[in-house]
């Protein structure tokens, strides 16, 4: 079995990140849909990785955890937002400079 762990790298060009600009939106929505499944989804506890172990915790735990993790939930919600209106703000001045 291969197993591979990986850090992200960020590439700054004349001080702004670079993007893939045709996969922005995409991605924010993707993010913004997991988040919300995250929030309202039913438990499954037998998709869990070790349903044997974990079942009877996450069916005693989970409703009570999910409004702990709002907070963190709403936080990346806005910083979504602001990624995608910093990226409409420089498509705009991308293409106004061109």
């Amino acid at each position: 079995m291969v197993v591979a762990h990986s850090a992200p790298i960020y590439v700054v060009v004349d001080g702004e990140p670079s993007w893939k600009a045709s996969a922005v939106g995409e991605l924010v929505q993707y993010q913004r849909a997991k988040l919300e499944e995250l929030m309202t989804a039913p438990m499954v506890p037998l998709e869990d990785l070790e349903p044997w172990e974990t079942r009877d915790l996450l069916l005693d735990q989970w409703d009570k955890q999910r409004p702990l993790i709002k907070p963190q939930v709403d936080q990346a919600t806005e910083a979504y937002q602001k990624l995608l209106d910093r990226f409409s703000k420089l498509a705009k001045k991308s293409r106004t400079s061109n």
